[in-house]
């Protein structure tokens, strides 16, 4: 599981520098691959899932000031928000 993440995360950042290279470098519409790039890997991290139940382990309920909000985390927990199990490397 963390290894999935942390691979997203890695080609993530790698795209990201590459299109902010050329972006700054060759041209000014490479800014378009960042945005692009910032899509994918986000919907990539919020849907990764607990193999045990199906339920997106970033996705929480944040709990500040006496309201609920809902949310995704920065980083993946060591176990399952609904079913409790802990989550595989």
């Amino acid at each position: 599981m963390k290894k999935r993440f942390i691979t997203i995360w890695l080609v993530g950042f790698a795209s990201l520098a590459t299109f902010g290279i050329l972006a700054g470098t060759v041209h000014e519409a490479f800014f378009f691959g960042c945005f692009v790039v910032i899509i994918v890997v986000s919907t990539a991290l919020m849907n990764v899932s607990c193999p045990h139940c199906g339920t997106a382990v970033l996705y929480r309920d944040q709990k500040a000031f006496g309201l609920s909000i809902n949310g995704f985390r920065p980083w993946p927990p060591d176990h399952c928000p609904n079913c409790k199990r802990e989550l595989p490397l």
